[in-house]
C-alpha cells in the first residue's frame, strides 16, 4: 500500500499488483519440508505457464504505457 501511495503521488510512475496474477497450479513444486514427503508449491518460481501469464500481462502494460 505504501508503495502504491508513493506512485500515485508521482504522475510518471504506474503501479500494478501482481499478487495474485499467477493461479496456484502454476507454481513450481519444491521436495518436501515436512515429514510427509509431498510435494509443496515453490513459491519463489512459476512453472512455464506462470511465467507466460506474468509475461503477457508486464507485456501489455509496457505497450500501454504512453511514450
Amino acid at each position: 500500500q505504501e508503495l502504491e501511495a508513493i506512485c500515485l503521488d508521482h504522475d510518471h510512475l504506474i503501479f500494478k499488483n501482481f499478487e495474485r496474477i499467477v493461479p496456484a497450479k502454476f507454481w513450481g513444486l519444491k521436495s518436501s519440508t515436512s515429514k510427509s514427503g509431498k510435494l509443496e508449491y515453490d513459491f519463489m518460481h512459476f512453472q512455464a505457464k506462470g511465467h507466460q501469464i506474468l509475461d503477457s500481462a508486464l507485456l501489455t502494460i509496457i505497450l500501454d504505457t504512453p511514450k
